[in-house]
């Protein structure tokens, strides 16, 4: 298993954005393998879920995070985690979700 930073969650677009510290790796571009609707941003340097209809910004997170476990990518939350053009509420639904699992 292979540790990435989250350094950054975001929203844009509709999509929410898990942003690496670092610039991750070209091999996660295959992700979209998984046929989860997750996919690799490059630019961004993120995993991002393309298919939200019905699911809450915190079901999204915890999907993405599966998901990545899934072809072998932990992701563990910086210590100076930034947030970017997420509402209060799904902010706080986040943290408390992110609080109780073990990412």
């Amino acid at each position: 298993m292979h540790t990435e930073v989250v350094s950054k969650i975001e929203i844009l677009d509709d999509e929410l954005h898990l942003c690496l510290e670092g610039e991750g790796n070209a091999s996660y571009q295959h992700i979209y393998r998984e046929a989860q609707s997750v996919y690799w941003d490059p630019a961004k340097h993120s995993f991002k879920c393309l298919s939200t209809t019905g699911l809450s910004y915190p079901d999204i997170c915890r999907h993405i995070i599966s998901i990545t476990k899934r072809v072998g990518v932990e992701l563990s939350l910086s210590d100076q985690l930034e947030w970017g053009n997420v509402p209060e509420l799904s902010k706080s639904q986040i943290s408390k979700m992110l609080d109780k699992e073990v990412i």
